[in-house]
């Protein structure tokens, strides 16, 4: 209905890299096989993501927006180190606040539990607009922010010629604070803009 909308997304990523490495003698015609470390490979990654999202408008000044988050990566390989996998769920929900034509408001929360790190018990994020005038607008955001390593910043490792790329499974989980405030002017209003 137009007060109540529900979004879906699944996506699932089977991913699988086969390297096979050989070296050519011109002289006799022939190739042989190397031995080097991953020089003969299966990389394996699979990334399983759900997200379910509600929009409900309880009034014409408020409407909410709940909704979950899944993902999961799982990776393999001799450039892989072990079978890691990381499974991340979130529940959030969010809101728009309209008191007046000229406020709106939307604060919101993002709850995670991740298999791996110690997320925060809750992400709060809130930004305001308010419209001074026809021509200016002033915004304030604020976001406590949370960033888990990915697999591949964790356990991958190829090192050839060309690379030298080790993870890191000692990564930490990053954190911030983000704030911002901006102020915006349309000095020149054009028909049809």
């Amino acid at each position: 209905s137009p007060k109540m909308q529900l979004s879906s997304v699944l996506g699932y990523t089977d991913y699988s890299r086969n390297t096979k490495t050989t070296r050519h003698d011109f002289e006799t015609g022939t190739d042989e096989i190397t031995t080097g470390e991953g020089e003969q490979d299966t990389s394996k990654f699979k990334s399983l993501s759900f997200r379910n999202t509600l929009y409900w408008q309880l009034t014409s000044k408020v409407s909410l927006q709940p909704g979950i988050d899944i993902n999961r990566d799982e990776a393999s390989g001799q450039r892989i180190e072990g079978n890691p996998v990381i499974t991340d769920i979130a529940l959030f929900a969010s809101a728009e606040i309209k008191p007046t034509d000229k406020i709106n408001i939307r604060p919101g929360v993002r709850f995670i539990k991740n298999s791996v790190y110690n997320a925060p018990p809750a992400v709060p994020s809130l930004n305001a607009k308010f419209n001074l005038s026809k021509e200016l607008d002033l915004r304030f955001a604020y976001a406590y922010g949370f960033r888990s390593p990915a697999l591949r910043e964790l356990y991958f490792y190829y090192v050839d010629i060309n690379h030298n790329i080790i993870g890191n499974p000692d990564l930490k989980a990053e954190y911030s604070n983000n704030i911002s405030a901006a102020l915006h002017w349309t000095a020149v209003q054009k028909n049809g803009f």
